[in-house]
């Protein structure tokens, strides 16, 4: 577990110690930094409004008067990190999605050497072994929506963390129907961009095992930060 990942589970700890009924106070107030601070600075500012906040609680203040508008109580916070610097957003997003862009990156690619293996004729354990695989612009191309969606996904949520039961559900049909869009998009470019060669390898078992272990791993680990959300989400509703 690394730094960031303490703090986390740290800010998590302490915002569950704030009493229930300002709730829907804390998470606008955490949706809104990190919708606005990239993700160490917004860690830390939320430890400082943790702090700010069970020291009022402790004094027996209503939150909701301290805060005030929380959007304006956040600014204020944010101003003090971003201050001068223009280029602080761009930044920001090199800096929380540049290392899950290259994550993400090998994934579609071993998820594209795999889909290739069907187009191998006759269909043996010879043949496989001795295929030739071309890297094209499909996996790239795959990276890029999912990035976007992924990015524009996080500053919606970040920017609406809460809302009424039919708001609720008309965000869950839209989200239904932008998911099916993006993953008809990926789809859709595989088959495009796959015609579009950059550089081809031939005889490529041990790459054919290694995309097999890269995508097991992926998709391990994503099941497993799942159960852990779940079971986060189980102690946060007792």
């Amino acid at each position: 577990m690394n730094k960031l990942d303490k703090q986390i589970k740290v800010n998590y700890s302490n915002m569950l110690k704030i009493d229930k009924r300002y709730q829907d106070l804390v998470t606008n107030i955490v949706c809104y930094l990190r919708g606005k601070l990239n993700s160490v600075d917004a860690e830390e500012a939320i430890n400082d409004v943790n702090d700010i906040l069970l020291g009022a609680q402790s004094r027996g203040e209503d939150l909701e008067v301290l805060v005030g508008d929380y959007e304006e109580f956040c600014d204020n916070i944010i101003d003090a990190y971003r201050g001068s610097d223009k280029w602080y957003s761009l930044k920001s997003y090199f800096y929380d999605f540049g290392g899950i862009s290259i994550y993400m990156l090998v994934f579609f690619m071993a998820l594209d050497i795999i889909s290739s293996i069907p187009t191998v004729k006759p269909l043996t354990i010879s043949n496989i072994l001795n295929m030739k695989y071309t890297i094209s612009l499909a996996p790239f191309i795959s990276l890029i929506i999912a990035l976007v969606f992924s990015i524009g996904i996080v500053k919606y949520i970040c920017t609406h963390p809460g809302g009424n039961e039919k708001g609720n559900k008309k965000e869950a049909i839209m989200s239904f129907i932008i998911i099916f869009i993006v993953l008809s998009a990926m789809v859709a470019s595989t088959f495009f961009f796959r015609k579009i060669e950059i550089y081809t390898f031939s005889n490529i078992p041990v790459i054919i095992i290694i995309a097999f272990l890269v995508c097991i791993a992926v998709i391990g680990a994503n099941v497993i930060e799942f159960i852990k959300a779940r079971r986060m989400d189980k102690v946060s509703n007792k």
